[in-house]
C-alpha cells in the first residue's frame, strides 16, 4: 500500500478522478502500479477490475528454482 500511496501523490488529479470513476462503474476493484519496462522511473496507477483483485501480477523475473539441484550436487 505504501508504494501505491507514493505513486498516487505524483498522479494528477484528473487521472485519479478517472480511476475513481472506473471503480464506481465496475462496482469495485483495486489499484495496481504499472512500471514501464523501457523507463523504470515512469510508474503509473492503473485500475484492475474486481475479478483481478485477488490475482497477483506477473513478476518481471522469470521462473527458476533449483529443480532439485543444489550447490552441493543434490539429486
Amino acid at each position: 500500500m505504501g508504494a501505491i500511496a507514493r505513486v498516487a501523490q505524483k498522479t494528477p488529479t484528473n487521472v485519479k478522478y478517472e480511476l475513481l470513476k472506473q471503480y464506481v462503474e465496475e462496482g469495485g476493484g483495486t489499484l495496481r502500479i504499472f512500471t514501464d519496462r523501457t523507463n523504470p522511473d515512469r510508474t503509473t496507477l492503473v485500475f484492475a477490475p474486481k475479478s483481478l483483485q485477488g490475482a497477483s501480477t506477473q513478476s518481471q523475473f522469470g521462473g527458476g528454482g533449483t529443480m532439485g539441484h543444489t550447490a552441493m550436487g543434490g539429486v
